[in-house]
C-alpha cells in the first residue's frame, strides 16, 4: 500500500553508528561431503538440505540512510527428472529498486565432483510483456546430485511489515533465519504455524540480532479444500522501536488509521463537491429503494464509467485527476466511492485487509503487511464492497478476504475535528444460503424409451452466480453471449442436444441484486441405456459431474472451504406406463456426519411417489468454513456422497 511510505521517512536515518556490514563477506563452505549431506534423504525425490536467510539492516552513505541486505542460500538435493527440471532455473527476486551485490552457484555430482558455475550462471530473460528478469541457469546437475546457490541483494529496507514463509511442497532438512538491525532499532517478530520463536542472537557483535533454527520442516503440498499457503510456517516482522529518535511502537494501527482516514477524506473544494453531486444525480440515488439500493447505484455508476487500473502513479489517486479523466487505481477508487457515500449521507468504515491465502491477519500482532487491500463496510446494512474489483458488487467480496480479520477505520469527532479510529474486527464468511445453486429438473421419457426430454431451470446466487452472471456485461457480441449460455447448459453433459436456453437477470449490475436464472430445454440419449427388457435411467448424472475425494497419504491441512454454499435439486419424472422401478430406495441417502455438532456439512436425498410421478429432492450444504484435520474423513464422506449420487442408475422393467 502506498500510504505506508508516509510513516517511514523519519525512521530511516540516525546518528547512531552501526558496524560494517559483514554480510558482504559471506561465502559458502569450500568443500562439502556429499555422502554426509544426503545420508538421511537419499531415497527422497527432492529435499532442501539447507535454507538459510539473513536480513541485515545497516546505515550507509553520508546521510547514513537505512539500507537492507538480504541473503538467500539454498542447498537442494534432486533425485528425479522432474525435480531436476523444477530446479535447474533459479529466479532472482529483483526490481528497479534492488541491486544484486553478490552471487554464486555450483553443483555437486553423486561422485562428489564439484562444478562451480560462478558468474556464468547468471542469465537474463524477457517476459511476454517485455520485462527483463534474471535467473541462475543450473547446468551440469545430475539425478542424485546437489544444487547450491546463494545471492545477496541490496534494497530499500522493508520494515513496515514482512512475512517470510519457510515451508513449501518439499521438505527442508535445515532452516536458519537471522534478522539483524543497528543497536537503536528494535524489531518485533511473530513466528506462525509452528515455526520456532525468534531468540536474541549474541553472535553478531554491535548489532541487535534475532535468529531461529528449524530442523526437518515437512513438505506442505497443496491439498483440496485447504488453505495451504495460509498454513505455511514462517515469520512476521517489522520495526517496533527506534531508540535514537525516541519512537516506540513505530508502525501501529493508530497512526495507520489516521493516515488512511485523512487520505480518503480530504477537504473537498467547491468544484470537487459539485462534480461529485452531479454523479449522485446521474446515478439517480435520490429515487433509490432504500439504503442498499443507494449504495449499489453509486457503486454501479463508478464501476461503469470509471476505469480502475493496477498502477501506482500518484495522479491515479488524485481526486481532481480522477474526476476529469475517469480513471483511478485502487486507492483512487476507494477515495472516490468513500466521498460519494459521505455526500449521500451513507455511513462507511474503511477496511484494510489481506487475502487469507497469502497470510492470515493475526489480531495479536500489529503489522502493516496485512494492510494490502481496501474494502468499504456499511454498518447500517452490515455488508461490504471492494472498490478495486469491477466485476464484484456490494454483498460479495473475493473469497480470500472473507473469514479473515481486517482493520476497520470509522470516523469519530474529537474536539470538533473528524479523525479515524481503527480497530481489528473479523470479516465473517457469508452464510450458506448466500451462495446457492437451485436446480429444478423435469424429465419426460420418449415413447421408444431411447431418449429423454428435459426441462432444466437453475437459479444461482452469490459466488455461484459470479462465475456467469457478470460476464454478460463484458461480452460485446450476441454470438459470444449465446456461446456462454450454451456452455452453462452443457455443464450437465457436453453431448446434450439443446432446444432452447434463456437467461434472466444478466449482467454485473444484477449481481447480488437478483438471482441469475438459466432455463434450458434439451433432449439426450446420454442418460438412458437399454438392456433387453430393462431400461437403465442414469438419474444421478442429471446433477452434473461431481468431485470425488481420494486421500492416499496422511492429511496435513485442516479443511478450509473457500466459501459457504448450498445446493438444492429437485428431479421429477413419471414412470412410463407398463414399467416398474424396483430400486427407488437407492435414492434415499443421508450423510450428516456433523449432526451432533454444528451440522456444518451434509448431503441428503429423498424421494416420494404420487400416481407414478416420482419427485427426488437432493440437498447438499457446506455452512461451516473450517473443520479440524481429524474431521477430514467425515468431511470427505459429504463430498463423496454427491459423487455416489451421481452414480445412481434406476432400473425400469416392463411389468
Amino acid at each position: 500500500m502506498r500510504f505506508l511510505l508516509i510513516f517511514s521517512g523519519l525512521l530511516l536515518c540516525s546518528a547512531v553508528a552501526s558496524s560494517q556490514n559483514e554480510l558482504l563477506n559471506y561465502s559458502w563452505e569450500e568443500s562439502l561431503n556429499y555422502d554426509s549431506l544426503i545420508a538421511e534423504v537419499a531415497d527422497e525425490e527432492v529435499v532442501t538440505l539447507l535454507d538459510k536467510r539473513i536480513v541485515d539492516l545497516a546505515y550507509e552513505g553520508r546521510d547514513e540512510s537505512l539500507t537492507e541486505y538480504f541473503l538467500l542460500h539454498k542447498v537442494i538435493y534432486v533425485n528425479s527428472e522432474s525435480s531436476l527440471e523444477e530446479n535447474n532455473k533459479v529466479y532472482l527476486n529483483l526490481n528497479a529498486q534492488t541491486e544484486l551485490e553478490e552471487y554464486n552457484a555450483r553443483v555437486i555430482t553423486p561422485s562428489n565432483e564439484v562444478k562451480v558455475l560462478g558468474t556464468d550462471a547468471l542469465k537474463e530473460g524477457t517476459t511476454d510483456e517485455g520485462d527483463t528478469y534474471k535467473y541462475f541457469a543450473i547446468e551440469g546437475v545430475e539425478i542424485g546430485g546437489i544444487i547450491e546457490f546463494y545471492y545477496i541483494i541490496k534494497r530499500y529496507p522493508r520494515i513496515t511489515g514482512v512475512f517470510l514463509p519457510f515451508q513449501s511442497d518439499y521438505p527442508v532438512q535445515s532452516n536458519e533465519f537471522r534478522l539483524c538491525s543497528p543497536q537503536n532499532l528494535i524489531m518485533a517478530t511473530k513466528s506462525i504455524n509452528g515455526y520456532p520463536e525468534m531468540e536474541k542472537d549474541t553472535s553478531v557483535a554491535d548489532y541487535n540480532a534475532l535468529s531461529a533454527v528449524a530442523e526437518n520442516i515437512p513438505e506442505l503440498s497443496d491439498e483440496e479444500f485447504a488453505n495451504t499457503q495460509g498454513n505455511r510456517m514462517g515469520v512476521l516482522y517489522h520495526l517496533k522501536e527506534n531508540y535514537a529518535t525516541g519512537n516506540s511502537n513505530v508502525y501501529n494501527y493508530g497512526d495507520a488509521s489516521q493516515g488512511i482516514f485523512e487520505s480518503l477524506n480530504p477537504e473537498l473544494s467547491g468544484k470537487q463537491e459539485r462534480k461529485l453531486q452531479k454523479i449522485l444525480k446521474e446515478a439517480q440515488v435520490a429515487i433509490s429503494l432504500g439504503k442498499r439500493d443507494e449504495i449499489l447505484k453509486i457503486e454501479n455508476y463508478v464501476k461503469t464509467y470509471y476505469a480502475i487500473v493496477e498502477a501506482g502513479a500518484a495522479e491515479l489517486s488524485d481526486l481532481d485527476f480522477i474526476l476529469e479523466k475517469h480513471v483511478c487505481n485502487e486507492t483512487g477508487a476507494a477515495l472516490l466511492l468513500n466521498q460519494l457515500y459521505r455526500l449521500a449521507d451513507i455511513s462507511t468504515e474503511i477496511v484494510l485487509t489481506c487475502s487469507r491465502y497469502d497470510v492470515r491477519f493475526y489480531e495479536d500482532f500489529e503489522s502493516y503487511v496485512y494492510l494490502d487491500t481496501y474494502l468499504l463496510y456499511f454498518p447500517e446494512i452490515d455488508d461490504y464492497l471492494i472498490p478495486s474489483a469491477a466485476i464484484y458488487r456490494l454483498g460479495l467480496l473475493p473469497f480470500g478476504y472473507i473469514h479473515n480479520n481486517g482493520l476497520f477505520i470509522k470516523a469519530v469527532e474529537l474536539g470538533g475535528m473528524r479523525s479515524g479510529l481503527g480497530r481489528v474486527k473479523h470479516i465473517d464468511a457469508y452464510p450458506g444460503d448466500h451462495s446457492q445453486q437451485n436446480m429444478n429438473i423435469e424429465v419426460a421419457f420418449a415413447e421408444d424409451m431411447t431418449s429423454l426430454d428435459i426441462e432444466l431451470d437453475q437459479e444461482l446466487t452469490g459466488y455461484n452466480a459470479l462465475n456467469f452472471q457478470p460476464y454478460f456485461t463484458f461480452l460485446e457480441s450476441e454470438s459470444d453471449k449465446e456461446e456462454l449460455k450454451e456452455g452453462i447448459a452443457k455443464s450437465i453433459n457436453e453431448n446434450i442436444e439443446i432446444k432452447e436456453v434463456t437467461t434472466r437477470n444478466e449482467g454485473v449490475d444484477q449481481l447480488m441484486k437478483q438471482p441469475f436464472i438459466v432455463d434450458c430445454s434439451f433432449s439426450s440419449t446420454e442418460f438412458l441405456e437399454n438392456a433387453g427388457s430393462k431400461t437403465l435411467f442414469k438419474i444421478g448424472q442429471l446433477i452434473g459431474e461431481q468431485a470425488e475425494l481420494y486421500q492416499e497419504e496422511e492429511r496435513k491441512n485442516p479443511v478450509e472451504n473457500t466459501y459457504n454454499h448450498e445446493y438444492a435439486r429437485e428431479i421429477t419424472f413419471t414412470i412410463p406406463e407398463g414399467y416398474v422401478c424396483k430400486n427407488l430406495d437407492d435414492l434415499n441417502m443421508e450423510v450428516i456426519p456433523f449432526k451432533d455438532g454444528k451440522d456444518g456439512a451434509g448431503f441428503v436425498s429423498t424421494y416420494s411417489v404420487d400416481d407414478n410421478k416420482v419427485t427426488v429432492v437432493v440437498n447438499e450444504y457446506y455452512t461451516q468454513m473450517e473443520f479440524p484435520v481429524e474431521a477430514y474423513p467425515e468431511y470427505r464422506e459429504v463430498i463423496n456422497a454427491a459423487a455416489d449420487f451421481n452414480k445412481i442408475t434406476l432400473v425400469l422393467e416392463k411389468s
